[in-house]
């Protein structure tokens, strides 16, 4: 999206196949179908994005950010579109704020306002149209173009009123055929669960025919990486089974399982040693990763490092020897390593899918156990997880030369105090994120690790228009928990875009890792058959 001030942004949208869509365009009266690209969600100020109606687009509805209450008939069908509800559309409540402006008043945000829809022969008395008051929806509104002039205007002899500014009955609209603020959109509702997955992963599929007009196109992508998670698994069996198991791991040949043994683990051995030299380089440079790795991280890193290159000289050396009970040993360490790398992939991907969208809203009321208590056995892992989240949200955004005024006054490094004799509840810390008990508070449990401040200009420059540090410094204060929330979903957001390159590089790691033990557990089981014979041989002699 682009603003009539030349700022871009990235905005989810209800697209084509949801009710919401449907009922968005007969409301805003957009009857091009190429200009109406659907109803955008909050966007700017960041503080109410993704979680919101667009205030700019639908100002009086009760899920715009802002002092709304209406519950319109957009609102029910983005009910409906979740899959849990069904809706009564003769009780839904009349918005008029963009009511039959057309398309370019949607895709502009309000920036553009053209009469696209409007009543004849009215009084200017039934032309004077108001809106509930704006409160922290200024700046959004800002953009905004002038809406209704307060009366009536002549065009060719004829008094004419835009829909919008439009104060009588709205049966009156209705009878002049326009779309009534009750009317629900046609079909049924789509179900939740099973059926619905199946019916994404068709459109994933009918969308890859935009592979052949153009392979680097968005719709393209979007298709292969809807896909990629089914579609992977058979080719990757495939591929192992058909193609590559008789070369990778010979069974039978000794002498060509070590020698792709020795191949593989020296490739992790020479990794090992340059992570543990590049590490012993930083610490005596520190200012080489300054502001981008802690010390903490290097020394993890150097460890690792380390021990990765005594454990590939381990396993050559035990391969080497012939000695069964040392490769068995190697075996069942790199098992465990596996098991423990799958289990990690599988988990930072399934933390990513739930902790996007999840409201920590309910804290306020001053739960004590974090966002993830209910979690089960996950609950602490996610919890230290949720911490780290957090303090990298507090490290990108608290506003520092603020903060340094105000402890240069004798005032805390915070947004805002407690007057004096008030208890700090639950909904005062998480309202300022500077709070120390904010992080503490979401997550459940207190610890101080987060990324270093390098890390956010790497979000940044990941994220793209859509989220700057600046900004997010800004809004700081005024943001409270929503700007956290907002931070969250662009974090979730940048995996999202890289979750296709970060699958290729897990499964390579499985797979290598994969054919280096098959060939070991050859190895193991053609030495002890070897070891068997001989003792055999000696005896017939």
């Amino acid at each position: 999206m682009v603003d009539a001030d030349g700022s871009e942004d990235v905005v989810y949208h209800f697209v084509k196949g949801t009710r919401t869509y449907e009922v968005a365009k007969a409301f805003f009266g957009c009857d091009d179908d190429d200009a109406w690209q659907g109803l955008p969600l909050m966007s700017w100020p960041p503080y109410g994005r993704d979680s919101h109606h667009e205030t700019r687009v639908l100002r009086d509805d009760v899920m715009a950010y802002g002092n709304g209450d209406a519950v319109s008939a957009v609102t029910l069908a983005a009910f409906e579109d979740m899959g849990h509800y069904l809706a009564n559309y003769s009780n839904a409540d009349c918005v008029h704020w963009g009511q039959g402006r057309g398309c370019a008043f949607v895709s502009s945000r309000c920036g553009e306002r053209p009469s696209v829809q409007t009543v004849t022969g009215l009084a200017s008395s039934r032309c004077d149209r108001t809106w509930a008051a704006a409160s922290s929806t200024d700046q959004a509104l800002a953009k905004c173009v002038p809406g209704c002039t307060g009366s009536s205007r002549i065009e060719n002899g004829k008094s004419l009123c835009d829909v919008e500014c439009f104060t009588g009955d709205a049966s009156v609209l209705d009878n002049l055929g326009y779309s009534s603020c009750k009317n629900a959109p046609a079909g049924e509702v789509a179900s939740a669960g099973p059926e619905q997955w199946a019916n994404e992963l068709l459109d994933h599929a009918s969308n890859l025919k935009e592979c052949q007009e153009d392979f680097m196109g968005d719709p393209c992508m979007r298709a292969l990486l809807g896909l990629s998670w089914v579609v992977l698994i058979p080719i990757n069996i495939c591929f192992w089974g058909l193609c590559c198991k008789s070369c990778l791991c010979p069974s039978g040949r000794q002498e060509k399982s070590k020698k792709m043994f020795y191949i593989l683990t020296t490739i992790v051995l020479i990794c090992g040693l340059i992570a543990a030299a590049a590490c012993g380089f930083v610490l005596h440079n520190q200012e080489v990763i300054e502001g981008y790795m802690s010390t903490t991280a290097v020394y993890v890193v150097l460890a690792a490092g380390v021990s990765l290159a005594l454990l590939a000289g381990f396993g050559i050396y035990a391969v080497r020897k012939g000695y069964r009970c040392l490769m068995t040993i190697y075996l069942l360490i790199g098992v465990v390593m596996l098991i423990v790398f799958v289990c990690t992939a599988g988990l930072f991907a399934k933390y990513a899918q739930d902790v996007d969208g999840l409201s920590r809203s309910s804290l306020q009321a001053g739960e004590s156990g974090g966002t993830w208590s209910e979690e089960g056995a996950h609950s602490d892992l996610y919890a230290r997880m949720e911490s780290f989240a957090c303090r990298t949200y507090q490290t990108c955004c608290e506003p520092t030369e603020l903060f340094d005024i105000r402890a240069a006054n004798g005032a805390a490094r915070q947004c805002q105090t407690q007057h004096e004799g008030l208890a700090e509840d639950a909904a005062f810390v998480l309202a300022d994120p500077s709070h120390p008990r904010f992080c503490p508070l979401i997550s459940g449990v207190d610890e101080q690790f987060g990324s270093a401040e390098g890390v956010c200009k790497i979000i940044e420059m990941a994220a793209g228009a859509g989220f700057t540090l600046e900004q997010c410094q800004q809004d700081y204060c005024a943001s409270g928990l929503e700007g956290y929330e907002n931070f969250i979903a662009v974090t979730v957001s940048i995996y999202r875009q890289n979750m296709l390159v970060a699958g290729i590089i897990a499964g390579c790691v499985v797979l290598f890792i994969s054919v280096q033990l098959m060939n070991l557990f050859y190895i193991i089981r053609q030495t002890r058959a070897e070891q068997t014979v001989q003792p055999m041989a000696k005896d017939q002699e």
